[in-house]
């Protein structure tokens, strides 16, 4: 609400109405309340005294804007290489008690981001359209969010390749990772002995009768842990 003063050069005072129905009400002595967006005309009158007739009413009118929403998009997360999730957003800024229902907000926000199943880990925007969301008394703006994209977990595939004898040629391990990235190969100690093995690259030697313990190993890259 707010005041509006109008005086008349007899001194004698001035009284205020409005069409009723319209986007504003006034009360005699000039309280405005705001009723909905579009024009207000506020019609000063003066109806005269023993000394004086009555002044011609005098007409302002104003513009009354709308209200603006806050279309914020949530944050979000996924690990790499899995589908974006479905993005959600809230909506701020409500005047007078109302909510979405009052306000007659009607579409929904359009949320997009540039992130795909391959992009690499890292921060993304969620893009908000509110192009079209409609509501008699409020205007929209969006305000981006944040999709996270990190790392995931990968495993390793490492089959037991069975007993051997010394005379087996040298052979390949064979082991796989989940992410498609090379494995290494250790050779272990079994109670503080040396293993009867080397390993080169994937490939491993008989050195002797006993046992040959191999750990296969992948350390991850910026996309998987």
């Amino acid at each position: 609400q707010f005041l509006v003063t109008a005086t008349a050069s007899s001194g004698l005072a001035v009284s205020f109405t409005t069409t009723p129905g319209g986007h504003c009400s006034v009360t005699s002595t000039g309280t405005v309340t705001i009723l909905s967006a579009g024009t207000c005309t506020i019609t000063a009158s003066q109806a005269g005294g023993p000394n004086y007739n009555a002044a011609p009413p005098v007409d302002q009118t104003f513009a009354i804007g709308k209200a603006v929403l806050t279309v914020t998009a949530n944050n979000a997360s996924r690990p790499y290489g899995v589908a974006n999730p479905t993005f959600t957003s809230k909506i701020s800024g409500y005047v007078n008690g109302d909510t979405a229902a009052s306000a007659g907000v009607g579409g929904t926000a359009g949320l997009t981001t540039p992130a795909v199943l391959t992009s690499p880990v890292g921060p993304y925007d969620i893009n908000v359209d509110v192009s079209g969301m409609h509501a008699a008394n409020y205007s929209f703006i969006g305000v981006k969010g944040i999709l996270t994209v990190g790392k995931v977990n990968q495993t390793i595939t490492f089959l037991n390749p069975g007993n051997k004898t010394v005379v087996t040629p040298p052979f390949d391990l064979g082991a796989t990772a989940s992410s498609g990235l090379p494995v290494a190969y250790t050779v272990n100690k079994i109670l503080g002995v040396n293993s009867w093995c080397t390993v080169s690259g994937s490939i491993v030697t008989l050195t002797g009768a006993g046992f040959c313990s191999v750990t296969a190993s992948q350390v991850g890259d910026t996309n998987y842990n």
